[in-house]
């Protein structure tokens, strides 16, 4: 079985503006025997993020996206209904209150840690790398305990905005240091609670940190 789970539309606004017909037709060809529909979720108000997902307007938009092109090529990959939370570290609720009133009938809620909007990263900037790794590690396993979600998406993503852990990540000592304060740490709690582990893969080429989703 091979299944793709992190799909946008384009929906998401940073996603190729094609009919989810083509992701289909392409993962056939690659041999997926699933493809998930995964799109940012909107929130309330639309004022999170909001160039980065959909508005939540446009949720029923999406629901009948994936209710169209379920019933149609049935030799196609299986379809799933996925949507990618974004967890909100100042504001918990508003992920949590997300899953709880729109979720209920996908096949999974996801979730990730992005510090996309301009106050999160504010708050990036003012952090040492060793409280910025305690504020994210609280975070993640915060999300994790909350219990509502299936999967929680790239670890690592913080490298992207992250711009001290970006440099630091440059080297080989950055590297483990980063690997051995932060992701050992959320293994091993994840271990505890789930008895799941997170696979790390380095890059090279570009010594990045990249990371599995990890079910939990």
């Amino acid at each position: 079985m091979l299944i793709d789970c992190h799909t946008h539309t384009y929906l998401c606004k940073h996603a190729q503006r094609v009919a989810p017909i083509a992701y289909l037709h392409v993962a056939k060809k690659l041999g997926f025997t699933h493809f998930v529909f995964c799109d940012h979720n909107p929130f309330k108000s639309d004022n999170y993020d909001f160039i980065h997902r959909m508005s939540l307007a446009e949720l029923d938009t999406f629901n009948t996206l994936y209710e169209q092109e379920k019933l149609v090529n049935q030799d196609l990959p299986k379809r799933l209904k996925y949507m990618e939370v974004d967890w909100q570290p100042m504001n918990h609720n508003a992920s949590l209150n997300f899953v709880q009133d729109h979720l209920q009938s996908f096949d999974c809620a996801m979730c990730s840690i992005h510090f996309n909007e301009q106050y999160e990263m504010d708050l990036m900037e003012k952090q040492t790398v060793e409280e910025f790794l305690d504020f994210y590690e609280k975070e993640f396993l915060t999300a994790v305990n909350s219990n509502q979600f299936q999967i929680m998406c790239h670890i690592d993503f913080f490298k992207e905005y992250n711009k001290k852990v970006k440099a630091l990540i440059q080297t080989e000592e950055g590297f483990k240091m980063i690997n051995d304060r932060l992701i050992t740490n959320i293994d091993s709690q994840l271990k505890l609670k789930t008895k799941c582990s997170l696979k790390l893969i380095h890059v090279p080429e570009n010594t990045m940190l990249y990371s599995r989703a990890s079910q939990i």
